[in-house]
């Protein structure tokens, strides 16, 4: 076989290219941030609690979905009730305080004091949470999904750690 002669122009075209190529990949991983999972178990419920980012950066948002799921196959639904507090709610803890809450930024109508979850259902809450100068002396922020189990009279959760940068 015989080789392929490229011209200077050619050769100096097709670097560049590469060259170009290589930046927009490097930096298009360099921005990506990478979702972080946390799981509770209960008897038949899964709490899953999940971030769209693996760190809290001071005036950034970070998406928060917390879902609770029924994972048996079959049986009577699971009812969550509370007549005092949200049954599902979003945490975020400071190294010593409660800081926002999910529900104290919802209209009352949002706010879920009674939940039936059926074998195989799920119940889903968003949030979107933007850290604040509050934040700044923070090393990590602590980010919770808690729900009222009625068999056991206590909050259940599931927590994630987020280190904050600046």
């Amino acid at each position: 076989m015989t080789p392929i002669s490229l011209s200077d122009r050619q050769s100096r075209l097709w670097i560049l290219q590469c060259l170009i190529l290589c930046a927009v990949l490097f930096f298009s991983i360099a921005g990506c941030q990478k979702k972080v999972t946390g799981y509770g178990i209960v008897s038949n419920l899964v709490l899953e609690i999940q971030t769209d980012r693996d760190h809290a950066k001071i005036g950034e948002p970070v998406h928060i979905t917390q879902t609770l799921t029924n994972i048996a196959a079959s049986g009577p639904p699971i009812i969550l009730e509370s007549s005092d507090r949200p049954v599902m709610d979003i945490v975020i803890r400071g190294a010593d305080r409660i800081q926002p809450r999910w529900s104290n930024e919802q209209p009352p109508e949002n706010l879920l004091h009674r939940l039936e979850l059926p074998p195989g259902a799920s119940h889903r809450i968003e949030w979107t949470w933007i850290p604040s100068e509050q934040n700044r002396n923070e090393k990590v922020i602590i980010v919770e999904g808690v729900f009222v189990y009625n068999k056991t009279g206590k909050t259940q959760r599931a927590s994630l750690l987020l280190p904050v940068t600046y």
